[in-house]
């Protein structure tokens, strides 16, 4: 039944719609350091430690999401990737200590390392070799317009609804990545 979801056009167009979403919802976060350190009470490091833990866990997630992706397929960690992505958006958005935040954000880097550089494998896996740069490259620029595309949306989010409210719909919207998953799941 999957099997018609495993066409390279489906992996191309959910894995670029998932980059688009990843992509472009983590790099909104610079608009949320000033209203969540208000909101919260807190100094702008912890923000930015928020952050850089984030980045750390991606990096240090990031062999064994790929390992994992090259050994069972991609599907498993999106899928995975996708729930973290998620439940980190919204403890984000709704823890108010300094180590929530912090943790909150870990678990949010850890997603991104399952719903970023697999999909790039599970692409190059789909299409032949003289099909894999045109198709990377593709999906590389739906990344880049997702970037463009949820920084404007994000700030509307923010300035409608606050930090809270418009990170949890944020949580919401990226799981539609579980869905995109689908065609990810390859055979082995």
């Amino acid at each position: 039944a999957l099997d018609k979801f495993r066409q390279p056009i489906f992996v191309l167009i959910s894995g670029s719609i998932l980059l688009a979403l990843a992509f472009g919802i983590r790099h909104s976060f610079g608009i949320f350091l000033i209203p969540v350190s208000e909101k919260n009470q807190w100094g702008r490091e912890v923000f930015a430690m928020g952050l850089a833990f984030q980045n750390l866990m991606w990096g240090v997630w990031q062999p064994f999401s790929g390992r994992v992706s090259d050994k069972i397929g991609a599907g498993f960690v999106v899928l995975i990737g996708s729930f973290l992505y998620s439940i980190g958006l919204f403890l984000m958005g709704t823890l108010s200590t300094k180590t929530g935040f912090i943790i909150a954000s870990g678990v949010l880097g850890i997603g991104i390392s399952g719903v970023t550089f697999p999909i790039f494998g599970a692409i190059s896996r789909s299409v032949s070799p003289e099909k894999r740069s045109v198709s990377i490259g593709i999906a590389m620029s739906c990344a880049s317009l997702g970037q463009f595309i949820m920084l404007p949306a994000s700030l509307v989010l923010l300035k409608n609804f606050g930090p809270t409210l418009a990170f949890g719909i944020l949580s919401v919207l990226s799981l539609m990545m579980v869905v995109l998953a689908i065609p990810m799941f390859e055979k082995t």
